[in-house]
């Protein structure tokens, strides 16, 4: 049987084994620096992390660093542009051009608001803003996607790591 010993700080720095519990024969079970209880379990006379464990912690660590990430390309904000400048972009491919030359300056705005912001403030078209939301797009598609697939790879090796070491060693490779 196990007892808990909590120090002034509130932080588990040690573990009392009674045999059976009866307490005559009390020993001191030291929790090392670094341990995260809930991750351990006592063999023998030491306290040693379970890498079985700590896996869920580690990926919601992984997941974190993830979306961390992601973040520097896709926010909600960001989410929301994307969607209505790609919006644009298939709208504006999929017209035929006679249709795109019959729309008035009005009509045009009202369909192709970004393009028509982005056109009037680069002093160009609508074909060049919607071809440079095109670029973007896609860009940004490639980076996420790149990022998606290293996240996978590193949950993979998480999974495959066989010792807490190795465990907490995994991380998402950016760039």
């Amino acid at each position: 049987m196990y007892h808990a010993q909590i120090d002034e700080a509130g932080e588990l720095v040690a573990f009392v084994l009674t045999a059976d519990g009866v307490p005559p024969e009390h020993r001191l079970l030291e929790v090392p620096k670094g341990i995260a209880i809930e991750c351990a379990r006592v063999e023998g006379d030491r306290i040693i992390e379970d890498p079985s464990l700590i896996e869920a912690g580690e990926m919601a660590r992984i997941q974190a660093e993830a979306a961390t990430l992601r973040a520097q390309y896709l926010t909600a904000d960001k989410g929301f542009i994307y969607a209505q400048k790609l919006r644009e972009v298939q709208s504006w491919r999929d017209m035929a051009a006679a249709t795109l030359a019959a729309l008035s300056s009005s009509q045009r705005q009202q369909r192709f608001p970004f393009a028509h912001a982005d056109a009037a403030e680069h002093g160009d078209t609508i074909a060049a803003a919607i071809d440079r939301f095109e670029a973007g797009i896609s860009a940004s598609i490639a980076r996420i996607a790149k990022l998606e697939a290293r996240t996978q790879k590193a949950l993979a090796d998480l999974r495959a790591a066989k010792t807490v070491k190795a465990k907490r060693e995994v991380r998402v490779r950016d760039g």
